[in-house]
C-alpha cells in the first residue's frame, strides 16, 4: 500500500507517495531525495539486508517526517531506493498502523513521542 508522506530536512520538503512495507524494519529514501531536503547525516554506515537477501550498506540520517496529521524526527537509511520506502519504525514512532481489512494507515494510539 502507498501513503503520501511529507519528508523535511534543513533544506526543504517534498511530499511523496511511499510504499508502506510492514515487513520492513527502517524507512529508506533515496541519495537524490535527501540531498534535496537537506537531511541530516550521522557518522555511521550499517550493513542492511534487501527482501531478496542482498545485502548493501546505508548511510544514516534523520529528517521529519509527516504522515496523516502527525510528525516527527525519523531516522532513516540513505541507500538506491526507486521510491521512499516507509518501514515500521517510522508507523511506531508516529502512533500509525495498517488496518489489515481496510488496507489504509490509521491511528493506533494517542499521539506523543514515548521514551
Amino acid at each position: 500500500m502507498y501513503v503520501e508522506a511529507t519528508f523535511e530536512g534543513a533544506r526543504g520538503r517534498r511530499a511523496e507517495s511511499a510504499l508502506v512495507d510492514t515487513g520492513a524494519t527502517y524507512t529508506v529514501i533515496d541519495k537524490s531525495l535527501a540531498e534535496e531536503i537537506g537531511v541530516v547525516y550521522t557518522p555511521w554506515t550499517e550493513e542492511v539486508q534487501l527482501a531478496d537477501g542482498q545485502r548493501v550498506e546505508a548511510e544514516i540520517a534523520l529528517t521529519r517526517i509527516r504522515i496523516l496529521d502527525r510528525a516527527f524526527t525519523i531516522k532513516v537509511l540513505v541507500m538506491k531506493a526507486p521510491e521512499p520506502l516507509i518501514g515500521v519504525d517510522t508507523l511506531e514512532s508516529l502512533g500509525l498502523r495498517v488496518d489489515p481489512a481496510t488496507g489504509r494507515i490509521e491511528h493506533s494510539r494517542g499521539f506523543l513521542a514515548r521514551i
